[in-house]
């Protein structure tokens, strides 16, 4: 029929135009959902015995944002590393946002530092030459020294439960407590000593597992 269009799609050879299931619609449109190169073809019969031909391959790109970044100790800068690609087309922007309201980044593995200790959501977008885009958030946690405040009676009775109380500060706390029959990852443990005596506790406060405090007390 003259004026009957043919869409090929996802032929196996451009060149031999062989190997293309096909689409009868004048105005097709076929989404790829694979990166790669993919050839795509057209034909229009003009007349009985007369087609226009023509295949072009499309290349479908796909930016894939991703990075990794370090852990410090506040003051000290969080250093960011860019691990973005793209297989086939180029990356041409990159834009960094910290998450604490200062200005992007464009700088391809920035430092950055932030202004207090804390939980921050980072993000970086890539564009590459085609326009197609990606975006990755991560959670950047920036450590705070622990200021260690805790109490435990200094005088017990044996076989009696005592528990610590502990109002100690700083990001993402975790604890390490040893008592002498037990030991503990809790904030405000509770422990008993079996006889009477004189006991050591000892407990290791990290931050974020970065910035630690030990201490220890006699009962």
């Amino acid at each position: 029929v003259p004026g009957s269009t043919f869409w090929y799609f996802n032929c196996a050879n451009c060149t031999t135009q062989t190997g293309c299931p096909n689409v009868i619609n004048l105005t097709s449109v076929n989404r790829f959902f694979t990166t790669g190169i993919h050839c795509v073809g057209m034909s229009t019969r003009t007349g009985p015995t007369c087609v226009l031909r023509t295949f072009k391959t499309i290349k479908v790109c796909t930016p894939i944002a991703d990075f990794t970044n370090d852990s410090a100790c506040f003051p000290q800068p969080i250093c960011f590393r860019y691990n973005g690609y793209d297989s086939l087309c180029t990356i041409v922007k990159r834009r960094w946002t910290f998450g604490d309201g200062t200005a992007d980044s464009l700088t391809l593995n920035p430092c950055h530092n932030y202004s207090a200790p804390g939980t921050y959501q980072a993000t970086l977008f890539i564009e590459n030459d085609m326009g197609c885009t990606s975006t990755i958030t991560k959670t950047v946690v920036v450590s705070d020294f622990v200021t260690l405040n805790y109490s435990v009676d200094t005088l017990m009775c044996p076989g009696k439960q005592h528990c610590i109380t502990n109002n100690s500060t700083g990001v993402q706390l975790s604890y390490n407590w040893t008592f002498p029959n037990s030991t503990s990852t809790s904030a405000s443990p509770c422990f008993t000593v079996n006889a009477a005596g004189d006991y050591w506790i000892y407990v290791d406060i990290s931050s974020a597992g970065l910035c630690s405090t030990r201490d220890s007390a006699l009962i």
